[in-house]
């Protein structure tokens, strides 16, 4: 036979400490399997498209395991990420210069493609970045735009060691696309943590208007 049972009920307010916590466990376990990141994951983005990055997407996985990661993918645009991170004081800056009015008359390739694709799942890789110059190069060519206009596409080439430069510019890519990722992952970590701190626990229960039993469970 059916039969009523009294049971009082508190707001998250009215709980004791302990009873809080296990609100708090409950909470992450439970209350965290929606897309909390998307707003994070748009602004990571928007900052990668400042940087010469044009991120497709960012995979991450956290935040208290010796798993936890994010990659990403996506390509770089080489002129735009030399006129980010190329400043006067760095020692090849004449080099890169010429790279670049290379780049901007299609004798080096524009982008280079970013995969995170690996046998652990989280290596971000940078393409090494393909140099045109000696395939199909005639003798007569010349620049066509930009400072060295003019100048013989072949002899410039040999000036600048475009081989090893660009040999360089893929470490400094490379650098470059591993901490924007380790950037990705501290800024959701910060995300993430804010999101299930007491603090915002709290003002979401109350918001919420949520009931507990005396420990702590829901009602």
């Amino acid at each position: 036979m059916p039969r009523v049972i009294e049971k009082l009920v508190y707001k998250y307010d009215e709980l004791s400490d302990k009873a809080k916590e296990n609100v708090h466990d409950w909470y992450r376990e439970h209350c965290m399997n929606h897309d909390w990141y998307e707003y994070t994951i748009d602004d990571l983005k928007s900052q990668g498209v400042e940087k010469g990055l044009d991120v497709d997407e960012i995979n991450f996985s956290g935040f208290y395991s010796q798993g936890s990661y994010a990659s990403w993918n996506g390509s770089i645009r080489i002129a735009d990420f030399l006129d980010v991170h190329l400043t006067p004081e760095h020692t090849d800056y004449a080099r890169y210069l010429i790279l670049r009015d290379m780049i901007e008359d299609d004798w080096v390739q524009h982008r280079v493609s970013v995969s995170n694709r690996s046998y652990r799942g989280y290596v971000t890789t940078v393409e090494e970045p393909e140099d045109y110059t000696y395939r199909g190069v005639e003798e007569s060519d010349t620049l066509n735009s930009g400072m060295f206009k003019g100048v013989n596409v072949e002899h410039i080439g040999r000036q600048i060691d475009i081989d090893d430069l660009l040999s360089s510019l893929h470490e400094w890519m490379q650098t470059e696309a591993g901490e924007y990722a380790r950037r990705c992952y501290k800024q959701l970590e910060e995300e993430y943590e804010w999101l299930v701190s007491p603090e915002q626990i709290a003002e979401t229960c109350m918001a919420n208007e949520w009931e507990f039993d005396e420990g702590g469970r829901t009602i």
